[in-house]
């Protein structure tokens, strides 16, 4: 029995058919999914990216008020604030919390 592999994608102005993306031998096709799915299928990725940007808004907010320093020159720091240090910052929350 051969193996038939399906691609799974979302449609965008601009891509090619499926037909056009499936192979000659037809053993890799191409399933487009209908428009505002990815909130339907991919329930689990809001839910952590929700309470993610939840908890660093939490943190930064506290981290901002309790730093005296931080209150001298608010958006100097507000500015200063890198994916590096917010994803540092939470994920080091979080895991105190595991």
């Amino acid at each position: 029995m051969a193996r038939i592999e399906v691609k799974v994608g979302y449609m965008r102005p601009g891509h090619p058919s499926a037909e056009e993306l499936c192979t000659d031998d037809c053993e890799i096709s191409t399933l487009f999914l209908s428009p505002n799915t990815t909130a339907l299928i991919q329930l689990m990725d809001q839910n952590v990216f929700q309470n993610i940007k939840l908890g660093y808004r939490k943190l930064l907010l506290t981290n901002v008020l309790n730093d005296p320093v931080h209150n001298e020159s608010l958006e100097k720091t507000l500015k200063d604030v890198n994916l590096k240090e917010s994803v540092l910052l939470t994920v080091g929350h979080l895991c105190l919390h595991c």
